[in-house]
């Protein structure tokens, strides 16, 4: 008497208590089973091997596009931190500019006032 893994079908003498190739514990029989494995037991058996691998594919593949979209996140909050830099260096680099401009406005109305004072200096000078 044998019974068939569920995950690998493999085909296993009835006293173990795991499938000898892939470790599977075995499905125990309900009470009043015979334990000797039918064709329907196994291709039920089989059945439940394929849709535990199918939904193994489907946990590792999730867990796959989990790890991917944690990693495009990773990189677009990188990207936002980058952006979030050259703003500043740009405000940082705008608020220089408007303050040397107004050091120059205010160089340039200066000398316009001293120009003014050495013209009206010398224009009174000349009149004296």
């Amino acid at each position: 008497m044998q019974w068939a893994c569920p995950v690998c079908t493999y085909e296993n003498p009835i006293s173990y208590t795991a499938c000898d190739m892939c470790g599977t514990e075995r499905i125990r029989d309900p009470p009043g089973a015979s334990g000797a494995t039918t064709s329907s037991d196994a291709a039920l058996s089989r059945t439940q091997g394929e849709l535990a691998g199918l939904m193994k594919r489907v946990a590792d593949a999730a867990a796959a596009a989990r790890r991917e979209f944690e990693g495009y996140n990773e990189m677009l909050l990188q990207l936002q931190q980058k952006v979030d830099g050259i703003e500043t260096t740009q405000r940082e680099t705008r608020r220089a500019q408007t303050t040397s401009i107004q050091h120059g406005h205010e160089l340039i109305d200066a000398l316009l006032r001293a120009l003014q004072d050495v013209s009206n200096a010398t224009t009174n000078s000349g009149h004296s």
